[in-house]
């Protein structure tokens, strides 16, 4: 229709207006409705869901980026139960695999199948841990138990008995001394052929290497924004080698910034705040996708005995914490994936919805505490 320019026949004179005023659409949603549709072609069910209006419009098109004609029946069953945090999260989880396994080990491994048995704090992915700055912090701690430091001696650094001299009087994992190129121990290197033929939980994605095919990276924006993203791909071809595809890059870049800005200071304050990073700094409270202010809520309150042991505490929105205190939501259960929500708990004991691991669950009567 643009191309023969048949807008003109209704009066705007250009196509993105054609589609604000007569359809009430911008050029992004435009093109995602045209390739929403183009995928329900071969998803018939989810099609017949969508176009009854049983699933809306975005949960039709996050399950069309994974669902294939044998899986699709299993994913509409995951989404009625599930929140729209949690299928979301599936989806992207589903989308890493994917992007950093070979077509055959995704399929093996997954089966293409939402992942009912992981918990949800396991779902998201940590970029830190992507890019390798864990493993650094990890590293560094070992490196510096005790103020010993397994660097090579030498001239103004170490001392008798291998005591680095840098890091008296500082604070514990922060060496001052002169960075040395590091190489990756055997072990490391072991781990590494291992995660490339199957993930391995421990080890972090950032250390497997892109797959094998060329990608070439899309960008929509302001027009003066294109040339200075040219000229940060070039530069990253310059540094890195005039061999890598846009997405290598991409992917250099992303390290890079990730190692520059989370400093072994950073982790260090992160650490201080062990329940916020276990919960992955997001409200427990199913539905809720509050990114703070956040409390730590006492399953079994500190008046009633209740201690600070981590099964006892989850993270919590403001506005949560107060419906949970005036009684709208009941907790029980241990943290952090033990924990049932029972909300809008009605006179008689029972609750409208009960919530475990952010997907619905049938029981309805809240059990004592």
């Amino acid at each position: 229709m643009e191309s023969r320019w048949l807008h003109w026949e209704v009066g705007p004179t250009r196509f993105d207006l054609y589609l604000e005023y007569v359809h009430g659409l911008s050029p992004r949603e435009a093109r995602q409705g045209i390739a929403l549709q183009k995928r329900l072609l071969f998803l018939p069910k989810l099609a017949a869901a969508y176009r009854s209006g049983e699933v809306p419009l975005r949960t039709a098109a996050r399950l069309a980026l994974v669902v294939t004609e044998k899986t699709e029946a299993t994913w509409l069953d995951y989404a009625r139960r599930s929140t729209w945090r949690r299928l979301d999260l599936s989806v992207e989880w589903h989308l890493a695999l994917r992007a950093m396994m070979e077509d055959r080990d995704y399929w093996q491994k997954t089966e293409g199948l939402p992942p009912e048995e992981l918990a949800l704090r396991n779902l998201p992915l940590d970029w830190r841990e992507f890019f390798g700055t864990k493993e650094r912090a990890r590293r560094l701690r070992k490196q510096m138990e005790g103020g010993v430091c397994t660097r090579r001696a030498r001239a103004g650094h170490g001392a008798a008995g291998g005591v680095c001299k840098a890091v008296e009087g500082r604070e514990e994992g922060v060496c001052n001394a002169e960075e040395e190129p590091e190489e990756r121990d055997p072990e490391m290197e072991e781990e590494v052929r291992l995660a490339e033929a199957g993930i391995l939980d421990d080890v972090s994605p950032g250390l497997h290497p892109l797959r094998n095919r060329r990608y070439t990276v899309g960008l929509w924006g302001p027009p003066s924004l294109i040339p200075q993203f040219r000229a940060a791909i070039s530069y990253t071809r310059f540094l890195h080698g005039w061999h890598h595809d846009e997405g290598a890059c991409i992917h250099q870049m992303l390290v890079h910034f990730a190692h520059t800005h989370v400093t072994p200071e950073v982790e260090a304050m992160l650490r201080a705040y062990p329940i916020a990073e276990r919960d992955r700094w997001v409200c427990a409270v199913p539905h809720c996708r509050s990114y703070g202010p956040f409390h730590r809520h006492h399953k079994q309150l500190r008046s009633l005995g209740g201690s600070d042991h981590p099964s006892n505490l989850f993270l919590m929105c403001d506005r949560c914490h107060e419906m949970l205190h005036a009684g709208k939501v009941i907790v029980r259960g241990l943290a952090p994936d033990g924990l049932h929500f029972f909300v809008g708990v009605r006179p008689d004991g029972s609750a409208r919805e009960v919530w475990h691991r952010d997907m619905r669950v049938p029981e309805l009567e809240v059990p004592d505490p």
